[in-house]
């Protein structure tokens, strides 16, 4: 372990913001605290490597910065900090026993359960990490950092293995917006009937399967009906979130019926099932003891980067309008409600809230008042000119409509039309906040082409976009069109 510089934090880190304010407490918890906190202070490595006391920086990066990521990971668990009987601290004792760490990878190792006898395809999946860092780089890359630490301690607050918040990098590389040949969505790869029976809401502006705070109850809580199910055996619980609920009973069916042991390692599974299972116990003991298996873990921040905020009853918001007011860049916004899935709008009907920087609460609360709702889609019929090679369904996905509506409206007997002539079109038309309309450009279409459909200048549908010399096009380009909610 690297020598820690300066580990003698200010005292007003392990306080509570109410504590901090009072001089006379915060003198006498400073004596009480001290000799306790000197004691925490590791010297050499654990088994597993890693620093175990969570408010002192684990790097020697400068100080300032140092104490800027201490401040940060006080905030996030200020709440838990109240909760400290100072008055216990002794000498020798660990703030780690309490839930404190600085890298999450020894928050995890504290809560692995999962300990299996070492196994031949356990110990060539434990190969295959040490030699390919590209996974466990992965695991511990931004966008894990983003979500696992969230992930970990609603894990603990369940008392379920540690090894369990690690299944989203398993499904989905931790990929919120990850999505399967077989349909399932999200982190925790959730099929839309799965999701639906845990209470993820769908709706044309919102997937909670994408989103990091409802997939993940949603998965804890299945995964927890499925351990009752399969006689609280987790790894044939891990092994039917995998497989199928039904499937895997089928399974342990068929062995009791020929008199075989129905224990995970008995039963009749696919590759798939196995290996993902034996993935996890490998990750489980490499982390366990990365030492021992000739593996370093790259250190992951232990402390939740968000913070979920009530909106109220705006009704509709404008994301771009969350961003200003938070201070903070649209793609980061967008990075942590991955759940919202139209250009950038919450779904009207909820959920209203969103999941902001920690960095930017304060800020973003203090200007919530200010934020307004909109309405970024408007109902109406408007007209549509067919251009060579459209098809119904792909005008019909285009205006938020269907097949089926586009041919009542127009009195259509097939689905065959003609380039040159005009459609009604039904729906809601996608307008944005600032009164722009997204467009995807497809084979064939020119700038020309697009204003005269819309019936705008030309002029002023190139103003609205920065187009290079000679106004080319890409097929699956999006250009913005400066029109009302029903072109004409």
């Amino acid at each position: 372990m690297k020598n820690i510089e300066n580990p003698t934090l200010p005292m007003r880190h392990l306080l509570p913001a109410r504590l901090r304010a009072a001089p006379v407490l915060r003198v006498a918890l400073s004596i009480l605290l001290l000799p306790a906190l000197s004691a925490c202070i590791p010297t050499q490595e654990s088994a597993g490597g890693g620093n175990t006391l969570a408010l002192v920086g684990y790097t020697s990066e400068p100080e300032a910065e140092r104490d800027s990521m201490i401040e940060v990971a006080r905030r996030s668990d200020e709440s838990r900090l109240e909760e400290i009987d100072l008055g216990n601290l002794r000498p020798g004792s660990s703030l780690s026993r309490r839930g404190y760490y600085t890298d999450t990878w020894v928050r995890i190792r504290h809560g692995l359960r999962l300990s299996e006898p070492m196994r031949p395809e356990i110990e060539r999946r434990i190969a295959h990490y040490r030699e390919d860092r590209y996974h466990l780089d992965k695991i511990a890359g931004k966008r894990a950092k983003g979500y696992l630490p969230y992930i970990v301690r609603q894990v603990e607050r369940r008392e379920i293995p540690s090894e369990i918040a690690l299944l989203p990098y398993l499904e989905s590389g931790f990929n919120p917006r990850a999505k399967s040949h077989k349909g399932a969505v999200g982190l925790w790869q959730f099929m839309p009937k799965t999701g639906a029976a845990y209470g993820l809401k769908e709706s044309y502006w919102y997937d909670a399967r994408r989103d990091v705070v409802d997939s993940t109850r949603a998965a804890l809580d299945y995964l927890e009906y499925l351990h009752r199910e399969f006689d609280d055996n987790w790894l044939l619980a891990v092994a039917a979130y995998n497989w199928g609920q039904s499937k895997l009973k089928r399974a342990v069916a068929n062995n009791r019926r020929a008199g075989k042991a129905v224990d995970f390692w008995s039963l009749k599974l696919p590759r798939e099932t196995r290996g993902f299972v034996t993935n996890l116990l490998a990750l489980s003991a490499i982390i366990r003891n990365p030492k021992r298996h000739g593996v370093e873990l790259t250190p992951i921040p232990d402390f939740v980067e968000f913070r979920q905020v009530d909106l109220g009853s705006k009704g509709q918001v404008d994301l771009r309008q969350v961003a200003k007011l938070a201070g903070v860049s649209m793609s980061e916004l967008e990075r942590l409600n991955p759940g919202f899935i139209r250009n950038g709008f919450t779904d009207p009907k909820g959920p209203h809230r969103v999941q902001i920087p920690l960095r930017s609460v304060e800020r973003f609360e203090a200007a919530l008042g200010t934020l307004q709702s909109v309405q970024a889609f408007a109902p109406g019929l408007g007209k549509y000119r067919i251009a060579p090679g459209d098809t119904l369904s792909e005008i019909a996905e285009e205006n938020n409509t269907s097949v089926k509506q586009l041919k009542e409206i127009n009195n259509l007997t097939s689905d065959r039309i003609r380039a040159g002539r005009t459609l009604l079109v039904p729906g809601l038309f996608p307008v944005r906040g600032d009164g722009m309309l997204q467009y995807r450009v497809k084979q064939g279409d020119t700038l020309w082409g697009i204003a005269k459909r819309y019936g705008i200048p030309l002029r002023k549908l190139r103003g609205s976009n920065v187009l290079p010399r000679g106004d080319k096009l890409l097929p699956g380009q999006k250009i913005q069109v400066p029109t009302g909610p029903t072109p004409s």
